[in-house]
């Protein structure tokens, strides 16, 4: 789960 919510940020990181 932990992994899955630093995935989001990075996600949201490279999105902006």
């Amino acid at each position: 789960m932990l992994l899955q919510l630093e995935h989001c940020l990075c996600l949201k990181l490279v999105h902006y």
